[in-house]
């Protein structure tokens, strides 16, 4: 079950907007960060 299905199921207020299509709709606003933001990322494998 995804993320999603699983939050339409938590919050069935939610169910009509909480679409793969609006997931894919709202993504498309977001942008990697730039390297001057000075966001770094470490990945930590146990």
């Amino acid at each position: 079950m995804s993320q999603l299905d699983k939050r339409r199921q938590s919050h069935p207020e939610r169910a009509m907007f909480d679409t793969e299509a609006m997931f894919w709709h709202v993504s498309g606003y977001f942008q990697p960060p730039a390297l001057d933001e000075g966001f770094d990322l470490e990945v930590i494998e146990s």
